[in-house]
């Protein structure tokens, strides 16, 4: 693991607070898909978990190992995320693939943490598209992403979304034009004073 990849994951924990906002979100919003799944006889229908843009996997202990899977382009992330967590399973995977694709079908509780904020909107539109129309169902899809602060209104948060690799930091509304005809629930996530940029998680429900 390089050194540069090193800093950036302390830098990120230190911003995040260990992902505990973050954490807390995508398990109440796990329960809530968990408890909308049907009967099978007298139990429901386990929940099958997947991540993308898993990064090292510090979002995976929010889950059942056996339900989890995490994907990401990095083979360098992987390698770490398969050291840090061994209980859980991950794989080198582009979304933009049609590996993506076929593994799609297995799964019900999607979600990403950074990722919609790398891709344009055309990128998007795609990937949406074939988690609402591939996903096994009752899908549930959370996205958690920066929010572009106001020029005049945050200056130095305005900044430094502009200065992150992520070239398409959106406002809040930018983000949810993105799930334009699906159910669509807002949290916020205060992250100050650690970091003048705020995040919203966004959750997506297909029936």
């Amino acid at each position: 693991m390089g050194m540069k990849y090193k800093w950036y994951r302390l830098l990120q924990r230190y911003v995040h607070a260990d992902y505990a906002r973050q954490k807390t979100v995508l398990s109440c919003q796990f329960k809530a898909h968990v408890a909308s799944l049907p009967e099978d006889q007298l139990a429901p229908r386990p929940a099958a978990v997947l991540e993308l843009a898993c990064g090292d996997g510090n979002l995976a202990t929010v889950f059942p190992p056996e339900s989890y899977l995490g994907l990401d382009l990095s083979t360098e992330r992987i390698a770490a995320a398969r050291m840090g967590y061994p209980a859980y399973q991950f794989a080198v995977c582009d979304v933009a693939g049609e590996g993506f694709k076929n593994l799609l079908p297995n799964f019900d509780f999607i979600f990403c943490h950074g990722l919609l904020h790398h891709l344009d909107d055309k990128s998007c539109y795609g990937l949406l598209a074939h988690i609402r129309l591939l996903a096994k169902k009752p899908t549930t899809f959370v996205a958690i992403e920066p929010v572009l602060p106001g020029m005049w209104q945050n200056p130095l948060g305005f900044l430094l979304a502009k200065l992150d690799e992520g070239h398409s930091i959106r406002p809040s509304q930018g983000y949810c034009s993105l799930f334009v005809g699906a159910f669509l629930e807002i949290e916020k996530l205060n992250l100050f004073p650690r970091w003048p940029v705020n995040m919203e998680a966004y959750t997506v429900k297909y029936g």
